[in-house]
């Protein structure tokens, strides 16, 4: 047996080629009215969060944290708000 052999432990990473076929849960229309919401928001009387938003559109785990992390809105709202700009031209 060689060395290589022996010693040869695939990355544990992801490929680049898989990583970019991740399947997604959520359209841009399904992110669309958590968008609008959070963007149309009335800081002053609205008290929810924006995970809480998150959850009551798009859903909960079992322990009641949502689906999709906040981190991911802003990945969504860039494409939302780019898909509504070009809707508008």
């Amino acid at each position: 047996m060689s060395l290589q052999a022996v010693h040869h432990h695939p990355s544990p990473k992801p490929t680049r080629a898989s990583s970019d076929k991740r399947r997604r849960i959520f359209t841009l229309e399904g992110w669309k009215p958590v968008v609008e919401k959070w963007e149309n928001r009335d800081r002053t009387r609205d008290t929810f969060t924006l995970a809480e938003l998150i959850a009551e559109h798009l859903g909960t785990y079992p322990d009641g944290s949502p689906v999709v992390s906040t981190q991911t809105y802003y990945i969504w709202r860039k494409l939302v708000l780019a898909e509504r700009a070009k809707d508008k031209a």
